[in-house]
């Protein structure tokens, strides 16, 4: 079994391969993925400006290893990082 302590893949290493869109504040491109509020929990982050998307849960038991389980984790916090509300304007 992997360290706990060991590094989670980010965006541009490892299996996970996400084109990450710019900042939506401040334009920056390096958006890392980040512990979120417990060890279950994942975002991304801007390391620009500090801003954040939404809290994804990472898997913790069951089928599959650490490292994939940080991966899918990851994946998903890029996924939502690239989300966009809808424009209001036409």
């Amino acid at each position: 079994m992997p360290e706990l302590n060991e590094k989670k893949p980010t965006a541009d290493e490892g299996p996970v391969q996400r084109t990450v869109r710019p900042c939506p504040f401040c334009g920056g491109t390096d958006v890392q993925v980040v512990d979120g509020s417990t060890f279950r929990w994942r975002l991304a982050q801007c390391q620009g400006c500090g801003a954040q998307a939404g809290d994804v849960r990472i898997q913790t038991a069951g089928d599959g290893t650490r490292l994939d389980w940080e991966c899918k984790a990851t994946r998903l916090a890029l996924d939502e990082w690239n989300k966009r509300a809808p424009s209001c304007g036409a």
